[in-house]
């Protein structure tokens, strides 16, 4: 049984990360937090796994594969993902210079990226539909590189490399786009966006703060 989407998460004992009164709910397309700057996160800081798994909570929640913290309107370099449910189509996936793409997809997932950074990216295109939690029922082409690189620490303290193409890949650079204040519909063709410009203006008007 799922709970109100739109229900706060709570929040007892992230005060120091967070601050006081936030409410760590879903932001949409209108919300100036996701076009905001984003900053990096100290790895040691306590609270980040207690946030990362309130961040895939949610995720969750909404039913999606990833989810960045701008999103919630924490603007730090955070983001949570789970595109289990077609691991058996990932072709590539080295973490660390091993390779997982055939290991059970319950060993690998969720992930929880702390400080994600686009290292390397292949220079063929890939045009897909994608869409976002943050702009609901609004979906589209995107081009991107079939295959990534990224670093990232985990909740472990470390530094890894991972590498993956399919859909990990491009969920991986969807939602390090969003720590950039980047969203998929920036990279839509002029007809893309000439068939939702009503669809945006109506949730930019809806959500401006």
């Amino acid at each position: 049984m799922k709970s109100n989407l739109m229900d706060p998460i709570e929040t007892t004992g992230l005060e120091s990360f967070l601050g006081d009164n936030f409410e760590m709910t879903m932001k949409f397309y209108g919300d100036s937090c996701l076009r905001a700057s984003n900053t990096p996160v100290n790895t040691s800081d306590k609270n980040l796994p207690i946030l990362l798994e309130k961040m895939l909570a949610i995720m969750y929640g909404f039913e999606g594969v990833g989810l960045a913290a701008p999103q919630i309107g924490i603007n730090k370099t955070l983001c949570v993902l789970d595109t289990s449910h077609q691991w058996n189509r990932e072709k590539v996936v080295v973490l660390d210079g091993v390779d997982w793409s055939q290991e059970d997809a319950s060993k690998f997932f969720p992930l929880q990226l702390i400080n994600p950074i686009i290292v390397e990216q292949s220079n063929d295109t890939i045009f897909s539909i994608e869409g976002c939690l943050s702009i609901p029922d609004v979906f589209g082409r995107v081009g991107r590189p079939s295959m990534v690189t990224i670093n990232y620490h985990g909740t472990d303290g470390n530094l890894h490399v991972l590498q993956a193409n399919q859909l990990l890949g491009r969920c991986l650079q969807h939602e390090i786009d969003h720590l950039n204040g980047i969203l998929f519909f920036d990279k839509f063709s002029r007809r893309e966006m000439r068939r939702v410009e009503v669809a945006l203006r109506s949730l930019e008007s809806k959500h401006t703060q």
